[in-house]
């Protein structure tokens, strides 16, 4: 059986939830909303899965990969218009033919007993929920034909409706959504007191109601009340209150004698000490009211931040690079000296530290932290890219950085403020989430001189392909080519 997801993700309605995620993606108890989904249908007999995607459209394609890791098989359809997709509903009818094709809205989940599909030709099957759409609905080519490319969700329910009779119309149960704050902190909280046999998660329920998956650390005197779900790698301090109706993502630090209930942790969360949280959505540094849908930023890291670099995999891999550095600058510190020589006796100066943002960063300006970054005298027009004149002249006064732990040695290159406020809005979002590198992709890819498109692109295909076997042939290819040509 075949099923079209419409997993756009209007990042307009979420505001900072949907910063880095699009709503499909956001996570409910351990995985993405949207996995939930796919593996529920995966599970009834869905093998063929056409996904249409759009906002942060990376990040789906990303974590599903072509549907391996499920037995089941799934394709791509980009939409322009993350508010109107269903214009590629017209160029996937020879996709959908005479045979019904279940039609899913990604960020819905409707409680449906059976989903079996209706005989050919009879007309949309529609599930429902007191009489409005659900966003699910069984379709033919025929249901589809007159769709337009302005269509929103609205017309396209009506098209449908219009179509369909009394026995096309199914009543489906409450089930869970991600269109919306108390939607998401409800269906979460619900997916634990329900336990419902469609959804599927991991951790241990070391006593009724309380999950606890792998690497949590649970201070004794911390008192979890149930429903609860510790993802893995957490860490729950002394005297902590944890409950009911929590989930707290992975990655996260709760501190000593913090109160949470009825809220929703997302990953790498930090949440300070003695801080109550209490009908609340918490992104790092966000926090939303889901009773009256206020978003607030806090700009007070002892109260909520991010719990990143708490790992110890992650501290130990940081604390390798700087000592990596740091040997590195003592077997070239006559290098650098000789080239600081050089250039002062050619008039060019010695080192020009520049200030740059240290990444990741808030999408807020006035959240952003800075450093100098060494280099010698060059303009950051005429900085060059690649080669053994960017080795003297850039990479080895980066180690003093990458030394101080301010600099990775693989990641995208560092901007100043003044750059990054003028990236447009999609790269400039998508450059804060990363980290910044002394060897970059446009440093081997891009061409010699400046070009925006093509540092866009490297850019967004580190972010997407980044990881240690690709830095690691990144640096390789950045040696040869300065060493060796």
């Amino acid at each position: 059986m075949r099923t079209i997801l419409i997993a756009t993700g209007d990042p307009s309605d979420l505001g900072a939830l949907a910063e880095q995620d699009p709503a499909p993606m956001l996570p409910f108890v351990d995985r993405p909303f949207l996995q939930h989904v796919v593996e529920s249908l995966a599970s009834r007999g869905f093998t063929e899965f056409d996904l249409v995607v759009s906002h942060l459209a990376h990040r789906i394609e990303d974590h599903f990969g072509d549907g391996t890791r499920w037995g089941i098989t799934i394709r791509y359809h980009v939409a322009r218009d993350a508010d109107r997709p269903y214009r590629r509903l017209l160029t996937m009818s020879p996709l959908v033919g005479d045979t019904p094709v279940l039609l899913c809205h990604a960020d819905r989940f409707p409680s449906i007993e059976a989903i079996e599909p209706p005989a050919p030709a009879t007309g949309p099957i529609l599930y429902c929920k007191r009489g409005d759409w659900t966003g699910w609905a069984w379709i033919c080519r025929d249901d589809i034909k007159d769709v337009s490319a302005d269509d929103d969700e609205k017309t396209l329910a009506a098209r449908l409706f219009a179509r369909t009779n009394e026995q096309g119309i199914i009543e489906a149960g409450k089930g869970m959504s991600a269109g919306d704050f108390a939607s998401i902190l409800a269906g979460n909280i619900a997916a634990l007191s329900e336990r419902s046999s469609s959804l599927l998660f991991g951790g241990r329920e070391v006593e009724p109601g309380l999950w606890i998956s792998r690497n949590v650390i649970l201070h004794p005197t911390a008192r979890l009340i149930p429903p609860v779900y510790l993802c893995e790698d957490c860490k729950v301090g002394e005297g902590a209150e944890i409950g009911p109706g929590v989930v707290v993502g992975s990655g996260c630090v709760l501190d000593r004698r913090c109160s949470v209930a009825n809220a929703v942790v997302f990953p790498s969360t930090y949440v300070g000490e003695g801080v109550d949280l209490h009908d609340v959505l918490v992104v790092r540094d966000h926090l939303i009211d889901v009773r009256t849908g206020l978003q607030i930023t806090l700009y007070d890291e002892i109260l909520l931040g991010t719990a990143s670099g708490r790992s110890l995999g992650l501290r130990l891999a940081r604390l390798v690079a700087r000592a990596t550095a740091v040997v590195a600058l003592a077997f070239t510190w006559p290098i650098l000296l000789a080239t600081a020589v050089v250039l002062k006796a050619l008039g060019r100066g010695g080192f020009s530290p520049t200030d740059v943002v240290s990444l990741p960063a808030s999408t807020d300006r006035a959240r952003w932290k800075t450093y100098r970054l060494w280099r010698f005298n060059l303009g950051e027009d005429s900085a060059p890219r690649g080669g053994l004149l960017d080795l003297l002249l850039r990479f080895l006064p980066g180690l003093l950085n990458v030394a101080r732990g301010e600099l990775r040695f693989v990641g995208v290159p560092p901007r100043s403020a003044e750059a990054i406020s003028a990236l447009p809005e999609e790269w400039k979002a998508l450059y804060l989430r990363t980290h910044a590198g002394l060897i970059t992709e446009s440093n081997l890819f891009n061409a010699p001189s400046p070009d925006p498109e093509g540092d866009q692109l490297a850019d967004a295909y580190y972010a997407v392909a980044g990881g240690k076997l690709h830095d690691v042939r990144l640096v390789a290819g950045y040696l040869g080519k300065a060493l060796f040509r």
